[in-house]
Formats: structure tokens, sequence, C-alpha cells
């Protein structure tokens, strides 16, 4: 092989191996698989809360400083969207759809705010929901931090709360979102025991 052909192999490789690719929960384990986990020290917050049943939605925000374009983006959280989904804490809602439901309610819209105190008020028209906040940032040139934190806005108090920078290679979602996510669902299956 040429030097231009191996050159073109390994830039394919790097460019596939980078693309955001939802994995599903292996049945046999209940997680995604994945060889990476994340550490005990990364674990910031992890609290017991009474009744994980009561939870009525999940509703997901993302912070995606990495995140260069909208299609990313968008395929960002069609992967968190889907990764919840697949825990089946409750159901996963967007701001929009959160904010439709509260409406429902008879919150009205324009005093709708999507801050903590907000979602405070929010949880006292719909009921009790957990708001899931991703956060991917970079830390320098090299590194990216990827959070994962869990709020109960009528406890006005972070539950559960997952921060790592992960050596990453080839594939973000593997070696840092699905190790994250998959001690959300530790997290998840110890509320229910």
């Amino acid at each position: 092989m040429r030097l231009k052909e191996i050159i073109l192999i390994m830039a394919l490789s790097f460019i596939v191996g980078c693309t955001v690719k939802p994995l599903e929960i292996n049945q046999s384990t209940g997680f995604f698989p994945t060889d990476s986990k994340v550490k005990e020290e990364d674990i910031l917050i992890n609290l017991k809360i009474d009744d994980i049943k009561k939870y009525k939605y999940v509703y997901l925000t993302q912070s995606l400083d990495t995140v260069q374009n909208m299609d990313s983006w968008r395929s960002y959280r069609a992967l968190h969207t889907k990764s919840l989904s697949d825990i089946k804490l409750a159901q996963v809602v967007s701001t929009q759809e959160l904010g439709d439901i509260a409406a429902s309610k008879g919150l009205k819209r324009n005093f709708v705010s999507f801050d903590n105190a907000g979602l405070e008020e929010i949880a006292k028209h719909v009921g009790p929901f957990l708001r899931v906040h991703i956060n991917y940032e970079p830390i320098n040139s090299e590194w990216n931090r990827y959070t994962l934190e869990v709020y109960d806005p009528l406890e006005k108090q972070y539950v559960y709360k997952v921060s790592s920078v992960p050596l990453v290679l080839f594939s973000e979602e593997e070696e840092m979102i699905y190790p994250a996510f998959n001690s959300l669902i530790s997290w998840v299956k110890s509320q229910r025991n």
C-alpha cells in the first residue's frame, strides 16, 4: 500500500469512529455495551430518593460546547433521548413538550421559566419529574468533560451527578457517553431495590 492509501484508510476509520451511534441496551446485562466505566470518584452526587416510580417525566436538556453544527447537535439529542428512553425511567420530554404539558395543566405559557425555580413551579402543576442535564464541554484542546446530572425540582436538589474526563480515542459514545448512562442505570436500579 502506498502512503496516501494508508492515510485515507486511517482518516476514514477516524471519521467512522467519531459519528454518533446509538446503542441498544444488552437485554442480558441491562446495560449499554461498552468496555469503559466511570470511576467511583467521578460520581459526585448519589442520593437515595423515596420513590423512583413517582416521576412522570424526564426533562432532557443538553449543553454541547464541543459540537459545532446543528446536525451533530440533533444527532446527540437523538442519542441522549433514545438512551434515556431505553432506561425506562419515565417519559422523556423536550422543553417544548414540557411547556405544552404545563400549559395543559393551567400554567400560563408566558410565565413558564426553565431555570431551577421555574421547574419547581412547573412540577407543582404537572407532578413530579426529573431534569436530566447533559453537559459536554472542552477542558483544553485535547480533553472533553462529559457531565450527566439529575435534578428533582420538587425536592430542589440534585440527586445524581457523574462527571468524567475519559480518554477518548475513537468513539465518544462508547468511551464517554455510555459509561455515564450505565452509571445512571446503576443509580436507577439502586432506587428500585
